[in-house]
């Protein structure tokens, strides 16, 4: 795919510069950078996963088999101030 960016002049010399002492393309530099920067952002972030924490129990009580999620935490906090 082509596209277009702006860089600083700053930036630009010291590219240009690796891509002769290295006898590489501005692609591939480019590429590389940009790996790096996703690879970086990905180890501060990773990918949230719920760890599984189930019991040996068969779900919710009886009492609240059938209830929606409001009353069974009122009831949870039945008694607490809340």
């Amino acid at each position: 795919m082509r596209t277009s960016i702006e860089i600083s002049d700053a930036i630009l010399k010291e590219v240009e510069k690796i891509k002769k002492s290295e006898n590489r393309t501005m692609r591939s530099i480019v590429e590389e950078a940009l790996r790096s920067a996703i690879s970086r952002r990905r180890q501060k972030n990773p990918e949230f996963r719920l760890k599984r924490k189930s019991f040996n129990g068969k779900g919710l009580h009886r009492d609240f088999s059938q209830d929606r999620w409001g009353d069974i935490r009122d009831a949870s906090y039945e008694g607490r101030g809340a």
